[in-house]
């Protein structure tokens, strides 16, 4: 008889297999303006995952927000187009102002999240 911890989890195919990197990109995005309190971190995940970009984003303690948003060069520019969109209707709190951009090394991940 063979005995295992219950919480061990065995591999599933999908986290078995690495994801192909090749054609990525992924960039750090800072963002101001009101940005906080106004469900921007919620409404950019579903962007993201709209967009099919993997990531995750989360409040600054100065009052901004920062994005790291990986995904081909179309998923990552459309998600910053959607951000950009969404801050200029007429009918959101959401005022989002792109102020710093850097380009990162793709990492290995499956979808994009909220970091507290």
């Amino acid at each position: 008889m063979s005995w295992s911890w219950p919480w061990s989890r065995k591999a599933t195919p999908e986290a078995a297999e690495p994801r192909n990197l090749d054609g990525l990109i992924r960039w750090r995005l800072r963002y101001t303006g009101r940005v906080q309190g106004v469900g921007f971190r919620f409404t950019v995940r579903g962007l993201a995952r709209e967009c099919k970009v993997t990531g995750w984003v989360k409040n600054l303690d100065d009052g901004d927000v920062l994005i790291e948003a990986q995904g081909t060069p179309d998923q990552v520019s459309a998600l910053t187009d959607a951000i950009k969109r969404e801050s200029a209707r007429e009918r959101t709190w959401v005022r989002a102002t792109l102020a710093t951009r850097e380009e990162l090394a793709p990492q290995q991940e499956q979808d994009f999240r909220i970091v507290h």
